[in-house]
This record gives structure tokens, C-alpha cells and sequence, in this order.
């Protein structure tokens, strides 16, 4: 499940797919439901908060290069703490798996398919994590950076694009609606970088180098997040920004480069998909290491077909639920993970013997 100490590269480029990949799904129009046009405002104290929360749990967490976390949580607290941080995470894998087939399958069936099944087009995505989480965490690390630079990029491009194009009094007032600033609304935006909570699965060694690493990919894959924020909030005026779907699609197709050009959103659809692919396959592989490691499993075929199975019905239900429930079982997964590693965080003790993870 660990890295190894010279796939720094491929940390980085995971590092910024995690805390990046979720402007495709609808989860940043929480600062725009919530702040209206003070969401890109709101947003930067977000990544701000959620760098100096992960700044701190880093520290805590990864200071020995010879133990997993859940050694240092089977250390602090025993065998019980041990499986319990095992089912906090699993619990948040398998959550944010289903969260992410219904989000892309949707996405991809508004840009595309719009008269193919739901679950027709979520079939590809399981089928293509399914296929990843057969191979290693290396093998998925030079994937992401193979694309993740050039996709970046091409996003960044297009939101720019739109931003300069865009008039500035959306902006105003710049502190939106203060009467949504409520504590639950701010702390539901942490969603768009929950995902960053897995590198702990990634064993980010202690090195200043590795720190340096994460930090400097997570501000980055945030830079993405802002820009979208900022660019759908100048675009679109509240308070019609709050009710739309999916900021990125409806960004892109305010792009337009002649007509021999106009079809940016195919380009999207396949950044996204592949993007979207890479990041699921991700989470089954994790999904796959906790029960092999839970269980003691040797052979890696066995789980993933079980796995894939549950996510693909997991998110079907999710697509036809309302959409504050597949909200709601993601906060809490999550909410439930960050108090879990932030317990680990306060009483974690370090020397001793090291219990074997198995």
C-alpha cells in the first residue's frame, strides 16, 4: 500500500488529482449555494484551513518511515484502534467510490449520452477502475503522470479563457450573503478536498522533501478549485449560479474559439473521463490493500470483483436517491475519518516494538 521513497513524482501529480479532480462533480457549488457571489472568497479560506489542518495531521502522522498508520493507531490504541481506523477508512473509500461513479456517469451522460442509461455509462468507469486496481500503486502513479500535467493545463486554459471574458460586478458584494455563513454550510465545503485525507493510506514519509511535495501539490490541485469558483462566480450571476449543474460543463461551453472549433466539451468529456477513471481506480486499489491487509488475503482477484459489484449498485442507488442523501453519506464518511486520524493525531505515541500491520 506504500510508496516507494523515489516515486516522489508520482505522489505529487496523486497528490493534485486528490485535492483537484472533484471541480467535475457538482461538490463546488457548495460555496456558490451557501455564499453566493462571496464563494471564491469563502473558497480560499477553505483551501487555506484545510492546508493547515492537513499541515498538522502530517506532522503527527507520518514522522516514523518504518511504521503505516495503522500500526501507529494499533500502538496508541490497540487491536481496536487498529480496525477502527481500517473501517473508517474503508467506510470513506467505499462512499467516495459511489459518489464519484454517480457524479461522472452523470457528467457524462449530460455532455454525451443523454439518452443512455445511467448505469450504461457508469459500467466503463467500474470496469476500468476494476482493471487498475489489478496493478500497483506505481503502475497507477505513472499513469497520473502521464496525464495529469497535460489535462491540467488544458482545464486551467479553458477557465482563464472564460475568466477574462467574464464581467467583474458578479463579483460584488465580494463577502456574498452573510446570513448563509453558518458553520455547517463552511464546514460542508471541505468536501471538494476530503479526498485528500487518503494520502495517509500513501505512507508520506517523513523526509521535509515528501511534506514539501504534498503541500506543494495539494496548493496547486487547490489553484484549480479556486479558479473554477472564481470564473462560474464571474460568469454566472447569483443567484441563478446556485441552481445549476455541473460549473465546469456549462464554463466550457461559454468557449469559443471560430466555428471550426466549437466542440471544447468533447475534449472535457474525455479529460474528465479519463481523470475520473484514474482517481476510481485509485480508490479501489486503497479499497483492495484494506482487505487484503483486514484479511489477511493474499490474492488481489479475489476482492475486486465484490468490490466493484457493490460500488456499481451503490451508485446507481445514489443516482436515483436525492441528492442531498449521496451529500450527506459522504459528509458524514468523511467527517467520521478526519475525527478518527485527528484522535490518532492527539494521543499517537511513537518508539516500541512495531505491530505487524497484518
Amino acid at each position: 500500500m506504500n510508496l516507494n521513497p523515489a516515486s516522489t513524482s508520482y505522489l505529487l501529480h496523486i497528490v493534485i488529482s486528490l485535492s483537484a479532480y472533484r471541480i467535475f462533480t457538482n461538490l463546488p457549488l457548495s460555496f456558490t449555494r451557501f455564499f453566493g457571489t462571496g464563494a471564491p472568497l469563502f473558497s480560499l479560506i477553505a483551501g487555506l484551513l484545510f492546508l493547515a489542518i492537513l499541515f498538522i495531521l502530517t506532522k503527527r502522522l507520518s514522522r516514523d518511515d518504518r511504521e503505516s498508520i495503522f500500526s501507529s493507531a494499533e500502538k496508541t490504541f490497540g487491536i481496536f484502534g487498529k480496525y477502527s481506523l481500517f473501517i473508517l477508512f474503508f467506510i470513506y473509500l467505499f462512499v467516495s467510490s459511489a459518489f464519484l461513479v454517480s457524479e461522472f456517469s452523470s457528467f457524462s451522460k449530460l455532455v454525451a449520452f443523454p439518452l443512455s442509461p445511467r448505469w450504461f455509462i457508469a459500467i466503463f468507469f467500474v470496469l476500468a477502475a476494476s482493471i487498475a486496481a489489478l496493478s500497483t500503486i506505481e503502475s497507477l502513479g505513472k499513469l497520473f503522470t502521464l496525464f495529469l500535467p497535460l489535462s491540467f493545463l488544458i482545464i486551467a486554459f479553458f477557465l482563464v479563457t472564460v475568466l477574462f471574458e467574464s464581467p467583474t460586478e458578479n463579483l460584488f458584494p465580494i463577502m456574498g450573503t452573510a446570513e448563509n455563513f453558518t458553520l455547517p454550510n463552511f464546514s460542508s465545503c471541505f468536501l471538494v478536498f476530503s479526498d485528500m485525507l487518503l494520502i495517509f493510506l500513501l505512507k508520506p514519509k517523513s523526509s521535509k522533501a515528501t511534506h514539501k511535495t504534498i503541500f506543494r501539490s495539494f496548493i496547486l490541485g487547490f489553484a484549480i478549485v479556486f479558479l473554477l469558483i472564481l470564473t462560474y462566480t464571474a460568469k454566472i450571476p447569483y443567484p441563478l449560479s446556485k441552481d445549476e449543474s455541473f460549473p465546469l460543463y456549462l464554463l466550457v461551453k461559454e468557449v469559443y474559439y471560430g466555428r471550426f472549433f466549437q466542440r471544447i466539451d468533447a475534449i472535457v468529456l474525455l479529460v474528465s473521463a479519463i481523470w475520473g477513471m484514474l482517481n476510481l481506480g485509485l480508490n479501489f486499489r486503497l479499497l483492495v490493500c484494506l482487505i487484503q491487509n483486514m484479511f489477511n488475503i493474499k490474492n488481489r482477484f479475489v476482492t475486486v470483483f465484490p468490490i466493484s459489484a457493490s460500488v456499481f449498485f451503490a451508485a446507481l442507488f445514489l443516482s436515483q436517491a436525492l441528492s442531498h442523501l449521496s451529500l450527506f453519506f459522504l459528509a458524514l464518511s468523511s467527517g467520521l475519518l478526519f475525527a478518527g486520524l485527528l484522535i490518532l493525531a492527539i494521543f499517537i505515541k511513537k518508539g516500541g516494538n512495531t505491530y505487524n500491520e497484518n
